[in-house]
């Protein structure tokens, strides 16, 4: 019977494809909306396929809560013939294919592997990047995800300074840092409460080097500087964003990936070694460990997110 089924979907599948010139449709993997600008470039390019009259959609690897559940942004079903005729849109995070696409293209929001994921991808994979600091040489889609009716400078008197860890890591403390506000991700609780601060800031430390919120700050006049170990370095910001640019790169961008017809072998697993594996599963056990020694709530939820995220970090391999 199994067979039987096989057989009519291949024979279905044909019909379907010598009938009609598909139009393919775009599955994004992504996590559920956040304040990140990582996160929010994937459900705006989302967006942006939608219209231009492609069917695009967000699949997310880990268990999405109620109010994120919309049929029209989410989908949780994939058929085999969406995956043998369709696209795949992979963050430079994820480390293999895990959906098994033949049709895969990796969007670099960042350096490869510096927040996880791989260094290099299949060679089967289309690469698009966010900017230059992504990516040296691929194709690039650069949206503007900055609000530039809030984020500006006004000229108001620079009262204060601030600072932001986020991807950085707070490991160091200079002492230009006393005395500043701590900018996080969930506060400014709004857009115009943060662009109001950093239109009074006069200067911003940080500790990420690549975050939308540098780019917000020099847009609202603060100097920004970055705090590396060996000191502090000025930020610079180089605005790569041309709209007529941008309605170029996304018409290369839906060109190149209607035209993929991959049929090579489906790489699923990705280059990450079983050593760094074993590595991550140890930081795992040791923060769930101490989760429990300890009963503290922050190390439980971090223990769980790690879990969580191990379908993203192994590439649906070697999951624990």
């Amino acid at each position: 019977m199994g067979q039987r089924h096989s057989t009519m979907e291949s024979v279905e599948r044909l019909k379907f494809m010598t009938q009609t010139k598909h139009k393919k449709s775009y599955i994004i993997c992504a996590p559920e909306l956040s304040g990140s600008a990582g996160v929010r470039v994937l459900y705006k390019l989302r967006e942006e396929l939608e219209k231009q009259g492609f069917n695009a959609k967000i699949f997310c690897l880990v268990p999405l809560s109620k109010r994120q559940k919309n049929e029209n942004i989410f989908v949780s079903d994939i058929s085999l013939f969406d995956k043998q005729n369709d696209i795949v849109i992979y963050p430079e995070i994820v480390t293999g294919n895990p959906l098994y696409f033949r049709n895969v293209v990796r969007f670099m929001l960042n350096k490869p592997g510096l927040l996880g994921g791989e260094t290099k991808y299949h060679y089967g994979e289309l690469q698009f990047c966010f900017d230059r600091h992504c990516h040296d040489t691929a194709p690039m889609l650069r949206f503007d995800m900055i609000n530039r009716t809030l984020f500006f400078d006004v000229h108001a008197p620079k009262n204060t300074n601030c600072f932001f860890v986020h991807k950085g890591g707070e490991g160091i403390h200079p002492p230009e840092l006393e005395g500043c506000k701590k900018i996080t991700m969930s506060w400014p609780s709004s857009q115009k409460a943060l662009a109001e601060l950093l239109q009074q800031t006069d200067t911003l430390y940080s500790f990420d080097d690549n975050s939308c919120l540098l780019q917000e700050a020099v847009l609202c006049g603060a100097k920004v500087k970055i705090i590396t170990p060996d000191g502090l370095r000025d930020y610079t910001f180089n605005d790569e964003y041309n709209p007529q640019a941008f309605k170029e790169q996304l018409a290369y961008f839906i060109r190149t990936t209607q035209q993929a017809h991959y049929t090579g072998p489906v790489n699923a697993k990705g280059y990450i070694s079983w050593p760094v594996f074993v590595l991550r599963w140890i930081q795992w056990h040791l923060v769930k460990t101490a989760a429990v020694c300890t009963g503290s709530k922050k190390l439980a939820k971090l223990a769980s997110r790690l879990k969580n995220e191990s379908r993203i970090i192994n590439g649906g391999e070697y999951v624990y």
